[in-house]
């Protein structure tokens, strides 16, 4: 999770090593204090799915109550998750912005149902979101800051936002 800058300890600054080729799949977690899932430092070949994540973050630890994070470092492929109540985001990827998110369903999440963030993606390719379901979401269905990459949000369904009230409609150019 400390990709970029590693981790200081008083013994010196301590950098994280390399796991690719990791794969998460067919996992039952419920109730996790933290995050369900992570992946931090994957650069290549991370696979999440076929899981299922319910109540997670029940600690309500800042930055760490997600349902499944991609960290720093990490890029990936996430798909075929259920993931049910929790305190964060159902979906949270910070890492490098190159990720294929699809076919997951997300209901009840504690923040956003996924929030999408292009650190340390210079050069690589953006955020692909698609067909994916998320419903009641405390706020946005699905938050973007990937600015700086060309990403593709399409044919997802979103249900009930708790944020849905709060924007202006029609849009402006604001």
């Amino acid at each position: 999770s400390f990709y970029e800058k590693g981790l200081k300890l008083s013994c010196g600054t301590r950098l994280p090593h390399i796991v690719d080729g990791v794969k998460i799949y067919s996992n039952k977690v419920i109730n996790p204090g933290w995050e369900a899932i992570q992946i931090g430092c994957a650069l290549n070949g991370a696979y999440v799915y076929n899981n299922t994540v319910e109540n997670y973050g029940a600690k309500n630890v800042v930055y760490q109550n997600n349902g499944i994070q991609f960290s720093e470092g990490s890029k990936g492929i996430c798909y075929g998750n259920y993931i049910n109540g929790g305190k964060g985001h159902g979906i949270n990827v910070v890492g490098h912005g190159d990720a294929f998110i699809h076919n997951n369903v997300i209901k009840n999440a504690g923040m956003y149902g996924m929030f999408l963030d292009e650190r340390l993606s210079v050069g690589l390719g953006g955020f692909r979101i698609m067909n994916n379901t998320i419903i009641n979401p405390k706020s946005d269905g699905i938050r973007n800051y990937g600015d700086k990459v060309t990403n593709v949000i399409v044919n997802n369904i979103i249900v009930n936002p708790g944020s849905y009230s709060t924007y202006t409609y029609p849009r402006t150019g604001n």
